[in-house]
């Protein structure tokens, strides 16, 4: 079987673009999921907020902005929206 050097050098390119593509696409992905997993972390908190607090009249709406500042700010968040939905 003969390999001609076209086929090594298209092979060693195909290579070089596949690490770069992983390259370049991995990284964001990896802060999309951990954006996401932030909100679902938020949106549990906002739920436990509403849950503990509720008896108390404090009460905030389960949104997935309030659920990317809680999630991303944490405690502060959840007080960040508490004060945002007492403005707005």
């Amino acid at each position: 079987m003969m390999v001609d050097t076209a086929s090594v050098f298209l092979s060693l390119a195909g290579v070089f673009l596949l690490y770069l593509f992983c390259k370049v696409f991995l990284k964001p992905l990896g802060w999309l999921f951990r954006l996401f997993l932030s909100c679902l972390l938020g949106g549990a908190g906002l739920w436990t907020a509403n849950f503990l607090l509720g008896a108390l009249g404090w009460h905030l709406a389960i949104n997935p902005l309030n659920c990317m500042i809680a999630g991303v700010l944490g405690i502060p968040g959840v007080v960040l929206a508490r004060i945002l939905s007492l403005i707005l």
